[in-house]
């Protein structure tokens, strides 16, 4: 099969496993900060980096290396054997305990400043870290934040 014929059916290929997954385009692409118009490009049969073809795997949860295999003569990509674990929720943390910590401890007045404010912008950070829409879930917590105000 010609590399021009093996470069259109990986994009029937990505196209039929958006659909296998049932979700948005843009929530498979999210996660792996790929863009649409690389994604559009890869489904359209275009030549793209290998990194974009690294991306798409692990949107559409397929075999590392199976795309650039499959371009290169081999079988067709497939869904992967193996799945990550999904990262365990998060359990809140006293902020206020963790600064009352490091403001008595016997660390330089700089350092203990720098911990401080990198505890605060963590406890900002969503707990919600095992889903895709890490965005989505932080700018809900946002917008409770203005409505209790």
């Amino acid at each position: 099969m010609a590399e021009i014929d093996r470069l259109g059916r990986l994009g029937q290929l990505v196209e039929e496993r958006a659909e296998q997954m049932l979700t948005h385009v843009a929530d498979l692409l999210a996660p792996v900060n790929l863009s649409r118009a690389s994604y559009y490009n890869v489904r359209d049969g275009k030549t793209v980096r290998p990194l974009t073809y690294r991306k798409i795997e692990v949107a559409l949860e397929w075999e590392r290396g199976s795309i650039q295999r499959y371009l290169a003569g081999g079988p067709e990509p497939t869904p992967a054997t193996t799945k990550l674990a999904p990262v365990p929720a998060l359990k809140p943390v006293d902020v206020d305990a963790v600064v009352e910590a490091v403001k008595g401890s016997d660390l330089m007045p700089k350092a203990k400043e720098h911990l401080i404010n990198q505890v605060h912008l963590l406890a900002m950070l969503p707990l919600e870290l095992e889903t895709p829409d890490i965005v989505v879930a932080r700018k809900r917590r946002q917008s409770d934040k203005r409505h209790e105000l």
